[in-house]
């Protein structure tokens, strides 16, 4: 196996799909995690080709502070399914021979189990994908007093509104604000959550979009995953060193095992 990918988000089957393409033996490891609907700025649909995918076009992004003052701004953007992108990429990972251990788990010593057996396996190159672990409650609202081209963010609680069509998508703390939302009728409630690397593989970890908490200046998380992705593809495949997130990283060698490392 030349590359193995331990996390299975977005960004992990972004990049198995891309290294596959490129004729590379790549597995994948870990457990298909929810997904919500997200924006992204509209040179990004343009730039993967993510038309579609799109639910509905945004127009604002609007901030409220605790005290409910309004910051909006215009952005070019759409909502798209993430689930939708999410199976697009893991059929072409696999349509390119990408081998995938769903629900599988790992550890620091590159030891997978799945399905009650237990395998060591050492590719040439590691790949880890780190999550926040945390929980973030979310439900699926409609009709919520709220205009359907704008995406609305809360700073105090760390709430979000996502307009997905005729609904929306409340995450964040479900505790702030209800009066805002009133009228809406709760379709849906569930929790999203992420799988997180135990043992030393955090360290050898580059962290991407959530789990980083890295974000587009516009606050779309999604967005920030797809092009930090791209640029780990783009550098596997030059073997260039990686400009990301304020620091360099080049593939080293140690333990038999090529994994990135990141420099201060």
């Amino acid at each position: 196996m030349d590359i193995a990918i331990f996390g299975m988000g977005l960004p992990s089957v972004y990049i198995a799909s891309r290294l596959s393409a490129e004729g590379m033996s790549v597995g994948l490891f870990g457990k298909i995690p929810d997904m919500v609907s997200e924006p992204v700025g509209e040179n990004t649909v343009d730039e993967f080709s993510l038309s579609d995918f799109v639910i509905n076009k945004i127009k604002y992004v609007a901030n409220f502070n605790k005290d409910f003052e309004l910051d909006e701004r215009g952005v070019a953007g759409s909502i798209v399914s993430t689930k939708r992108m999410y199976w697009h990429y893991l059929n072409k990972a696999m349509d390119y021979g990408c081998e995938v251990l769903e629900g599988s788990t790992f550890d620091a010593e590159n030891t997978v189990t799945w399905n009650g057996r237990t395998t060591k396996i050492n590719p040439e190159l590691t790949l880890i994908e780190e999550a926040e672990g945390k929980p973030v409650v979310t439900v699926l609202a409609g009709r919520v007093p709220i205009n359907f081209d704008t995406v609305e963010f809360y700073d105090d609680p760390d709430m979000w509104v996502v307009p997905s069509g005729k609904l929306a998508l409340i995450g964040g703390k479900m505790d702030f604000s209800w009066h805002k939302f009133e009228r809406m009728a709760l379709l849906r409630k569930y929790t999203l959550s992420y799988l997180r690397p135990t043992g030393d593989l955090v360290g050898d970890t580059i962290k991407i979009g959530r789990a980083a908490g890295h974000t587009t200046k516009e606050g779309f998380v999604v967005e920030a995953s797809l092009h930090h992705a791209r640029l780990l593809v783009d550098t596997v495949i030059s073997e260039e060193d990686l400009r990301i997130y304020g620091k360099s990283a080049r593939p080293s060698r140690k333990a038999n095992s090529l994994k990135i490392w990141l420099e201060a």
